[in-house]
């Protein structure tokens, strides 16, 4: 009698072994109206803040645009970006909104992340709390060099996004 044998475990394909969500905050305080502050970092406009960023459309359901990432840690691409607005509410001091982004690589390989914005009245100032939230699961190998140098570059994208975000505020119209 032969003995029995187990299957060998399958490998895994190409890419992360797992999918794990990534959170990033950053906070910035601006002098200027909540609502002023509300209206640009919700504009197109805004988004050329982002690092990389050069082109901005939108066509009333969402925005679109492309990111050129150069980042230690991933392959050099141009991605394309489709970013559309789930929820938004006014709170007692602020007002929030979050948006919903799906990031796609020349070779159709996708990301997706969700930035919420919160901002709070202060007297004569507004404070920003930035979020982002990312799974870089979609991401094959040839994206993704380095998960964890990959991850610093996100989280610096992150902090000059903000920062950029409060250095170049400018009236949007309502």
């Amino acid at each position: 009698m032969r003995p029995s044998t187990s299957p060998t475990a399958p490998r895994r394909p190409p890419g992360p072994a797992e999918t794990v969500l990534h959170t990033i905050d950053q906070t910035v305080t601006v002098s200027a109206e909540l609502d002023e502050v509300v209206r640009w970092c919700a504009s197109a406009e805004a988004r050329r803040c982002f690092p990389g960023v050069g082109d901005v459309t939108g066509d009333g359901t969402g925005l679109f645009f492309e990111v050129n990432i150069r980042a230690p840690g991933a392959a050099p691409a141009t991605v394309s970006v489709n970013e559309y607005l789930k929820s938004s509410w006014r709170g007692s001091p602020g007002y929030e909104f979050e948006t919903s982004q799906v990031w796609t690589w020349p070779n159709r390989d996708t990301a997706v992340s969700w930035h919420r914005y919160r901002f709070t009245a202060r007297p004569g100032k507004t404070t920003l709390d930035f979020r982002w939230r990312y799974i870089l699961a979609g991401l094959g190998d040839a994206q993704v060099l380095s998960d964890a140098r990959f991850n610093r570059s996100i989280e610096k994208a992150a902090a000059i996004y903000v920062e950029r975000l409060a250095r170049r505020i400018q009236p949007v119209a309502a």
